[in-house]
């Protein structure tokens, strides 16, 4: 990679930290003659705009009975699921939290996308901060 890409992705991942969250998921599952058992899963998400909706993946948020975001900077809020759809894997959250805490992720126009393009995909997988990574775009309409 020349400097030039390096140094965009850095700035990428230095302004995007503030907008991507952890989204932590209890659930309860029936264990039959032996009761409940609470389980969590981890997943990532991040800041779609100042009204306190947040994107996350659809397998993350099934069958939560509670969704709570973790901001980079230690700071916790419930989410109630907005909506998913399983198809896409993409689910909508909402979180009350002050406007000073929502920094909405800069979205490109994917219309725009074209074979050989870079991308980069930020996230906070696994109960890690913001990780990064970048490729290009390989193919279209897959």
């Amino acid at each position: 990679m020349t400097n030039d890409i390096a140094a965009t992705i850095d700035a990428i991942a230095t302004k995007s930290a503030q907008s991507v969250v952890e989204v932590v998921v209890t659930m309860t599952s029936d264990r039959g003659p032996f009761g409940q058992e609470t389980q969590q899963a981890q997943g990532s998400g991040f800041v779609y705009d100042k009204k306190g909706h947040l994107i996350t993946n659809a397998h993350v948020v099934e069958g939560a009975d509670s969704v709570e975001v973790l901001f980079a900077d230690g700071s916790t809020y419930p989410a109630t699921v907005v909506g998913t759809d399983s198809a896409s894997d993409v689910a909508v959250i909402e979180i009350d939290a002050p406007a000073s805490q929502l920094h909405p992720l800069t979205l490109a126009d994917s219309s725009k996308v074209k074979v050989g393009d870079q991308v980069v995909a930020v996230g906070a997988p696994f109960g890690l901060a913001t990780t990064i990574t970048s490729g290009i775009v390989s193919a279209l309409n897959r």
